[in-house]
């Protein structure tokens, strides 16, 4: 019986084999587009009307210290421009490449890739300029300057004017000096290894009660005898997390923001010390631990919103920040 089944099912298959070998299939040309007709590949040319200009607030740091560029983009024609508004990379116009020693050539990998809709377009005026300023210390590909050396960095930025059609202008080329202070705990820090990951995602967020590892690796350098300027770095990111919220998905509910183990961490920071992108971030949390739920400090918070509102009128690289400062002081108020 079962050979019967056997020989049955051999000889459907031969059928449906041989149907399928003898039909023939034909195309209707009406169906087939010509290749003229198709859609044509999008064209980049090159723009002397915009000007991107990347800046640092120093030349030399520490191997594992955290690294803010601000971008400039300035309209330098005589006439309107549509650009996109967004100049961080990640959020979709501009391109950051790292050059170590001359030699190896990077594309700096974001963490996050942005999504946005008609609003993030702008018509820059003549000579109008914007900025934005952010992290290239450690991005998708890990610690960005994980060894000692010279590097370079430049950046692309790519706008679409009509359909098919974009310009693009390519930044000055900004020269970082990164030292090694010759720091095991340093070395494990931005040895690529999982935890050192993790480290650079909370020293990037400011935040991430997850990131255990990492976080371990940063209270190492904390506890080591030798001192670093790193140190400074650390305790602002662990005094900014800890001033806030957060929700960490292996437990039930939210951690609450613990505004004194916040301010032990923020005390120890010399904000004088840090980039101006850090500043900032000091201030807020300083702000938080000095008027919540349990602490009403109307003047000590008024002090450190006041100190953002000084920074911020000075570089057009933080103007976002004016209403959100604006809507805190009132709310003091």
């Amino acid at each position: 019986m079962k050979n019967i089944i056997f020989h049955l099912s051999l000889l459907i298959i031969v059928i449906i084999t041989l149907l399928s070998c003898s039909s023939k299939t034909t195309l209707n040309k009406d169906d087939i587009m010509p290749p003229e007709q198709g859609k044509k590949p999008a064209t980049t040319q090159n723009t002397n009307a915009l000007e991107l200009k990347l800046t640092t607030e120093k030349e030399t740091y520490i191997v594992g210290e955290p690294v803010y560029v601000s971008a400039y983009l300035k309209n330098t024609s005589k006439k309107g421009i549509n650009v996109f508004r967004f100049l961080e990379p990640g959020e979709g116009a501009l391109e950051l490449e790292i050059i170590k020693n001359d030699e190896k050539r990077t594309s700096f990998i974001p963490l996050e890739e942005a999504d946005h809709d008609k609003t993030s377009k702008i018509t820059l005026k003549p000579n109008q300029e914007i900025g934005e300023a952010f992290p290239v210390f450690f991005g998708g590909k890990g610690w960005s300057f994980p060894k000692n050396g010279i590097y370079k960095l430049r950046a692309t930025y790519k706008t679409k004017q009509a359909e098919g059609i974009y310009i693009s202008t390519t930044s000055n080329t900004l020269i970082i000096k990164v030292t090694n202070e010759r720091n095991p705990q340093v070395d494990h820090l931005v040895s690529g290894s999982k935890s050192s990951y993790q480290s650079g995602l909370f020293m990037t967020w400011l935040s991430g009660d997850h990131l255990t590892n990492g976080k371990e690796i940063l209270n190492s350098i904390l506890k080591s005898k030798q001192e670093t300027d790193l140190n400074n770095y650390i305790n602002l990111a662990f005094g900014k997390s800890l001033s806030e919220p957060f929700m960490d998905y292996r437990n039930k509910k939210p951690r609450e923001a613990n505004y004194k183990t916040a301010r032990s961490y923020l005390d120890q920071v010399d904000a004088n010390r840090l980039p101006k992108y850090l500043q900032i971030q000091y201030h807020l949390a300083s702000a938080k631990c000095n008027y919540n739920n349990v602490v009403k400090n109307k003047e000590k918070t008024l002090e450190h919103l006041t100190q953002i509102e000084f920074i911020i009128s000075n570089d057009i690289a933080y103007t976002n920040l004016n209403s959100r400062i604006k809507e805190m002081k009132a709310r003091v108020q």
